[in-house]
């Protein structure tokens, strides 16, 4: 399976990042297809939509440019494997990390990325607000709205 993602921009849609089949697994895809934002190359894309066909093996995704992405205070990058961030949502400021882990397969964040509230160790029951995959940081990223109940 390949995973096309194609920028909407004033009505046109023009293909701007393709990864061929044994470049990315089928869990990546799905997951990345359950992201509110992708981040890539220093610029952060909205989806718009994600499409996929009964008859073919290719994926798509429909993003728009939302903005330069934000670099946050204490911002780290993953070397290597699969990570997630949770950070607290404050509009138009740093947003602190509140937990992180490592995951051993993007089945184990599509599990994740399928929550409205997450449960996270020491914090307790958290609203996701949206989430990205960060691909210059090698992680996803889940945006806390509020705690909903605290531990």
């Amino acid at each position: 399976m390949e995973l096309i993602y194609y920028l909407h921009d004033r009505g046109s849609y023009e293909p701007i990042f393709e990864y061929k089949k044994g470049k990315i697994s089928e869990d990546e895809i799905y997951a990345r297809q359950l992201c509110t934002f992708f981040i890539k190359e220093g610029i952060q894309y909205k989806l718009i939509c994600n499409e996929g066909s009964l008859d073919n093996n290719s994926e798509t995704i429909t993003v728009e440019k939302d903005e330069v992405a934000r670099n946050f205070y204490k911002e780290k990058s993953y070397p290597a494997g699969i990570h997630m961030e949770f950070r607290e949502y404050k509009y138009l400021q740093d947003m602190p990390v509140l937990h992180t882990q490592t995951l051993e397969s993007h089945w184990e964040a599509i599990k994740f990325l399928l929550k409205d509230i997450v449960h996270l160790p020491g914090i307790g029951e958290c609203h996701v607000d949206s989430t990205e995959i960060d691909e210059d940081r090698q992680c996803y990223v889940f945006y806390i709205g509020k705690i909903v109940k605290e531990t």
